[in-house]
């Protein structure tokens, strides 16, 4: 993003048992990794929910802890903020709150703390998400 400095943590959406293999060279489970470009507190992670997502069945993405007074946040439907690939913005206090975009499918909802709800899960769903905390100050990035 241009201009704005950021913080990152990455991982992926793991398979359900029950899926195929994933592609080779992908890890299979959720997984955290910090970038070395910008200092990232420990304690900030993305949570998953349930942690084995199943197809047809709904998941949150939620970085935790929460963001607290945040502005805006942005979800992005790969391993970084390509705008591309972006999934949404959401701003509590604008109307309307969300604005989707082009990586949007119509299954996908923000939640409370700059959560990603997707609905109706697909394996197609199975893949790096990236989201970006827009604050007065800083605007981090954390990745599941």
């Amino acid at each position: 993003m241009v201009g704005l400095p950021g913080r990152v943590v990455a991982g992926r959406v793991p398979r359900a048992p029950t899926d195929p293999p994933p592609r080779p060279l992908l890890p299979t489970a959720a997984s955290v990794l910090i970038s070395c470009l910008q200092p990232v507190p420990a304690q900030t992670s993305i949570t998953i929910a349930p942690q084995s997502p199943a197809v047809g069945g709904d998941v949150s993405l939620a970085p935790q802890p929460p963001p607290q007074n945040f502005l805006a946040c942005r979800w992005f439907r790969s391993a970084n903020t390509d705008e591309n690939r972006r999934i949404f913005n959401y701003s509590p206090n604008t109307n309307p709150a969300q604005t989707n975009g082009l990586a949007h499918t119509g299954r996908e909802t923000a939640g409370p703390g700059c959560a990603l709800n997707i609905a109706g899960l697909k394996l197609s769903d199975t893949g790096n998400y990236t989201v970006q905390v827009v604050t007065a100050g800083d605007s981090p990035i954390f990745r599941v």
